[in-house]
């Protein structure tokens, strides 16, 4: 091809056919430079179409993280409730009036820690900046951010939980013959057995454990209520992360 175009140029200049030579060096010049900006055009193109397949990977990937933290905050939510009723019967069982049976069982369970844990924020806390959607981005912002703040809500009831903890093996709360007669795999293990029930029941309306009582119901109600924002800041971006996938999807 170039050895086409060389030997028309030497020929025109050898017919002294100057003006032609240049006006069709000229044309040869446009003609590269044409080319140049096709093969750059189609360069871009396919940059943006990596990028875009790139970009479709990683919300895909932040959506099913997104739906794991779903299941793992709707069973949170359920034990924090839970954890809620226990709280009121330890108070009701703290009044003077109390007209509560002298045989009432306590389960343990208001024991337990919460276990906040996030896929999204394991895998994806430095992902935003690699959404292209301003909204998008946003909103993912705002989730890993009131994700920390949930957690922080959380690890303060867990300090509480390890404060009632504490409480339970000073004023020797705890059935310990219930844990070490169960069976080896625990699974005859009742978690109202691990508290002698009698004995907390004389404790708490001692007015001994008021303090620790009222600070697990509040610090479980903050947690609670973080939990329930950060669910519903789930379902919203799950929704706007799918609408925009379809988005990404259309050619």
């Amino acid at each position: 091809m170039f050895r086409f175009f060389r030997q028309i140029r030497q020929r025109l200049l050898t017919d002294n056919k100057f003006s032609k030579y240049l006006l069709y060096a000229v044309g040869e010049i446009l003609l590269v430079v044409i080319g140049i900006l096709i093969a750059l055009q189609v360069d871009n193109w396919n940059n943006k179409r990596e990028d875009r397949l790139r970009e479709e990977i990683l919300v895909k990937n932040i959506i099913q993280d997104l739906t794991d933290d779903g299941v793992t905050l709707n069973q949170l939510i359920q034990q924090a409730l839970f954890k809620q009723n226990i709280h009121l019967q330890l108070y009701d069982a703290t009044r003077a009036d109390s007209s509560g049976d002298d045989g009432e069982i306590f389960t343990s369970e208001y024991l337990e820690y919460i276990d906040l844990v996030s896929q999204t924020w394991d895998n994806h806390r430095n992902s935003p900046q690699l959404i292209s959607d301003l909204e998008i981005r946003n909103q993912l912002n705002r989730y890993l951010s009131d994700y920390q703040k949930a957690a922080k809500y959380v690890d303060i009831s867990n300090g509480i939980v390890t404060e009632a903890r504490d409480f339970n093996k000073e004023y020797d709360l705890l059935n310990l013959e219930a844990v070490f007669r169960s069976s080896p795999d625990n699974q005859d293990f009742d978690p109202s057995q691990l508290l002698d029930s009698e004995q907390l029941l004389k404790t708490l309306r001692s007015g001994a454990f008021d303090q620790v009582v009222v600070e697990l119901f509040l610090s479980t109600q903050d947690a609670l209520q973080w939990l329930n924002n950060l669910l519903r800041q789930n379902e919203t971006l799950v929704a706007s992360l799918n609408t925009y996938l379809d988005k990404l999807n259309k050619p």
